[in-house]
C-alpha cells in the first residue's frame, strides 16, 4: 500500500495532502489486505513524517497476528 516509487511528484503530494481525508478508506483497505494476505507491504518512502507517525501509531494498536504480517519499506 502507498506504493508511489514511480508516481509523479503531483501524485505523491496528493497522497500526503489527502492522507487524513482518506484515513477511513485506507484503514479499510489495510484490513482487507490483512485478512487476505500473509505479507502486507506498506511503502513509507514517500509519506510525510506526520503520515508515517499516524499510520505507525495505528499499526501499534493492531493485534500481534496482524502486526506480524506488515512489512514497512522505508
Amino acid at each position: 500500500m502507498f506504493t508511489t516509487s514511480n508516481g509523479t511528484e503531483r501524485e505523491i503530494n496528493a497522497i500526503n495532502k489527502f492522507f487524513n481525508n482518506n484515513w477511513d478508506r485506507n484503514i479499510e483497505k489495510l484490513h482487507e489486505h490483512l485478512d487476505k494476505a500473509d505479507i502486507v507491504p506498506l511503502d513509507f518512502r514517500k509519506l510525510t513524517s506526520d503520515n508515517q507517525t499516524r499510520l505507525g501509531n495505528y499499526i501499534k494498536t493492531l493485534p500481534e497476528h496482524q502486526r506480524s504480517k506488515i512489512h514497512i519499506m522505508r
